[in-house]
Formats: structure tokens, sequence, C-alpha cells
């Protein structure tokens, strides 16, 4: 595996840093990725292949400052994807990416001499020299730039981009995956607690769309009970709001004391009841985005 750090916007537009195995990141000349704002730990980070997970992972190195993966500080170690955005010191934004499977080259089409030349670079990790001195300050908002030409990302093919300016809707293009990240996290998240007689005995989280509820598969909602129809009823998220509607059940659906006969919204202070077992609706909000360029 290989993996790329890089920035096509603000004060380290153009910088790009590769590894394989794992890389070290702070303004020590012994790191990996050496960035030297003064802001910046001496060893800051690590990022580093996990063989049996097969994955790269994030750990910050208790940094003054923090490090941040999709908006959200790092507290332990955090699993990485193919492409996240990482944030050092709170301040500077970093697109993280695995780049092995859309860089390799059919062996067939390189000379024997540069297969081994390559295998010898894959097999060690890229050392980055500083950004700038340690004396020189970071005026990150006076850098933003836009990019000419295709970005990194296009390059890639990770995603497609109609324009080649950086910017949507006023935003960087990492401010904006940022903030869709961000958005993300603070969509409240909708469970179905589930009782009989009294006693709770199953808790079910409800996906965005519809959640089919029944005695058997195939359903999302699999209740175990002889007053539960096989395909008993649907639950439907949509726009921060759930749904019910009966599929035909023999022994109905209620909210409150209501049969349903059509599509019905429930809220959250209303009784639920499928045949014989009773459910609750439990909204939760997790919000663990924090604010991108504010130092702790």
């Amino acid at each position: 595996m290989k993996a790329r750090l890089f920035c096509t916007t603000g004060f380290f537009a153009g910088a790009k840093f590769e590894f394989t195995k794992e890389a070290t990141i702070g303004k020590h000349k012994s790191n990996g990725v050496v960035l030297a704002p003064p802001i910046i730990s001496n060893r800051h980070a690590r990022i580093y292949f996990d063989e049996p997970a097969q994955c790269y992972v994030l750990e910050d190195l208790g940094s003054r400052n923090g490090t941040l993966v999709d908006g959200v500080r790092v507290k332990k170690k955090e699993k990485l994807t193919t492409l996240n955005i990482v944030t050092f010191a709170q301040k500077f934004d970093f697109i993280f990416q695995m780049i092995d499977n859309y860089e390799r080259e059919p062996a067939a089409e390189q000379p024997a001499h540069n297969q081994s030349t390559e295998s010898q670079r894959r097999a060690a990790m890229l050392p980055a020299e500083p950004v700038f001195g340690k004396e020189e300050t970071v005026d990150v908002e006076s850098a933003i730039e836009p990019v000419n030409g295709k970005t990194m990302l296009e390059n890639v093919r990770v995603v497609s981009v109609e324009k080649t300016s950086p910017t949507r809707n006023g935003r960087t293009l990492i401010e904006a995956m940022a903030l869709g990240k961000k958005i993300a996290a603070s969509q409240p998240i909708f469970l179905l607690e589930f009782s009989s007689k009294g006693r709770r005995f199953k808790t079910v989280e409800l996906k965005t769309g519809e959640n089919f509820l029944g005695r058997t598969g195939p359903c999302q909602i699999e209740i175990d009970d002889p007053s539960i129809s096989r395909r008993h009823a649907v639950v439907t998220v949509n726009a921060g709001k759930v749904f019910v509607k009966d599929l035909g059940s023999r022994n109905h659906t209620f909210v409150g004391k209501q049969t349903v006969l059509a599509e019905t919204e429930i809220q959250l202070d209303t009784a639920l009841r499928f045949g014989h077992v009773e459910a609750q609706l439990i909204r939760r909000v997790e919000n663990k985005a924090s604010r991108l360029g504010h130092l702790v």
C-alpha cells in the first residue's frame, strides 16, 4: 500500500508527501513529514499501515494543538479511509489519500531495471523537506490562491470537478468537504426501542429511507413475536422526520390509539405498537465536529 498527504489550497498549496508503511508528522527534522510552523509540535502525529486491518491509521502523539480527521478531533487511534481531510494544529488542512490502487503500472510496460527501482522506491518512505524555516511566521488567510489546471483529486479519479477553481460557494475544496462531513455528523439518529409486557427487549437504529419490519427476513427490523406478520410495516426516515405505514398486517399497527391506515408521522412522545409489541421512537443527535481553525 502507498499513501499521500497533499494540499491544493492555503499556505501549504502544492505540498505533497508520499509514504508506504509509516510517516511521522512534526516540525522536527527527524520526521518523515516536516511541517515547520511553531504551532506544530515536534512530534505531532503518526500515520501507519495496520496490516491486520488492511488500512491506514492516524494517531495524535500528544500534540499541543491537536489533530483532526474530517473536522473531528482525534482522541484515539483513528482508521483512515481512501480519502480524508487531516488537519494539523486545527489550522493546516491536508488531503490524505490511498493511491496504490490508482497508480499501478503494468509490469510489461516497464524495463526490468525500472521495475527494480520502482519496487525499491515503494518499499521506502519518501522523506520530506521542511516547507519553510523555523523562524518564518504563518499567514494562512493571505496565502489562499486558486489552483490552475486539474486538481490532484481529478488526476487520481477520486472525484470529478467541473471547474478548475478549488472554490465551492466561496469555500475551498477542503472546506467544502469538511463542511459536508460536519453536517452529516450533526444529523439526528433515530432508534426504535421495543418492549413487550413492560420489558424492553430490543433497540434498533433506523437508517435513512425505508426500514421494513416483520417477523422474518428479508426485513431490516426482525421481531420474533406471533402477533407480528411476516411483512408487518415499513418505517421511513426522511428529512429529519419518521413515518410508519402498515403493510396489511393481521394485528395492525397503531400510533397512539389510532390504527394506521395510511403513512403516518411518528412523534417522539406518541405511543407506537406493532401487533402486541410496543415501541418508542428515540431521537439522538451526535455532533462531534469541531470548528476548523480554532486553536484550543
